[in-house]
């Protein structure tokens, strides 16, 4: 359920609206950003190719979760 609400579909369809002007998402781009992050941790930490994964070095260009 969690991956499916960290979804990038859900951050799509929260940009969406919010550039339609629904008002209860005016103030929603905090929200938008958090779920993209959320997103690309779930695919690094379920990623299946090594390539896809996180790097033990933090530094790592490859890495592409952000520290919080």
């Amino acid at each position: 359920m969690a991956m499916q609400f960290f979804g990038h579909s859900v951050a799509a369809a929260m940009e969406h609206y919010k550039e339609k002007g629904i008002e209860s998402l005016k103030n929603c781009l905090p929200t938008i950003m958090f779920i993209k992050r959320i997103n690309k941790l779930i695919d690094a930490m379920n990623s299946q190719q090594p390539s896809d994964g996180l790097k033990p070095d933090p530094l790592s260009n490859h890495n592409s979760v952000n520290i919080f």
